[in-house]
């Protein structure tokens, strides 16, 4: 009888042994995914539509300027066309290869860039009165989402740090810093809220142009 009732305890301290794990577990469960809701609001309240993000600005003139190949003055004079194309290098989104079936495609909308002055070509990219300028993003969905910088509109003028894309158009340096604002006191980058160029001292646009004439021939 003595050995029965000590079976009978070892049995009833393992059940409950058991249930107070279960008990702790499930609590840690519940821990983690709250953890988790915390952690990623993003996923479970942002939009579909949200701000665009840009890569970081060139930290100074020898960077943004030897970051690109071909440096102008321009004024978009019409969109051309849209669509989804990709795949591109994890490394270099502009590396354009061969275009696969969807989904592994991107957003892309072309314009034409007329071109009212060559600032810098160090490698003699032939060059005509106008070039195709590649931007991500779909010009008819420009409304819809909230870009920064806002999306290329018809008539904008600029100067444009840009670099070749292998089917010939062309794609601004450091993603969106590359076009820079020209219609102020001083340059500016293109975001909204137009940040003044840090390691230029607030330079006047023929300052600024003259910086990067000078830059460039030292490359």
């Amino acid at each position: 009888m003595k050995r029965l009732a000590s079976t009978r305890l070892i049995g009833l301290v393992a059940i409950c042994t058991l249930s107070i794990l279960g008990i702790l577990a499930a609590q840690l469960v519940a821990a983690n995914i709250q953890s988790l809701i915390a952690s990623t609001p993003a996923l479970i309240s942002q939009p579909l539509q949200s701000v665009a993000m840009m890569p970081v600005p060139p930290q100074n003139m020898r960077e943004f300027v030897k970051g690109s190949e071909v440096i102008v003055i321009g004024r978009i004079s019409r969109f051309t066309k849209e669509g989804f194309e990709g795949p591109y290098s994890t490394t270099n989104v502009e590396d354009n290869r061969d275009v696969p079936k969807p989904p592994n495609k991107f957003p892309f909308s072309y314009f034409n860039l007329e071109i009212i002055e060559v600032i810098a070509n160090p490698r003699g990219i032939p060059l005509s009165s106008s070039i195709s300028l590649r931007s991500g993003g779909l010009y008819s969905k420009r409304n819809e989402i909230a870009y920064d910088p806002p999306f290329y509109e018809v008539g904008d003028q600029k100067l444009y740090f840009l670099n070749m894309n292998p089917d010939g158009s062309f794609f601004t340096s450091f993603g969106a810093w590359g076009a820079l604002n020209l219609d102020g006191d001083v340059v500016t980058f293109p975001d909204r809220a137009r940040t003044p160029i840090k390691f230029t001292d607030m330079t006047s646009r023929d300052t600024f142009i003259k910086t990067v004439k000078e830059e460039s021939a030292k490359q």
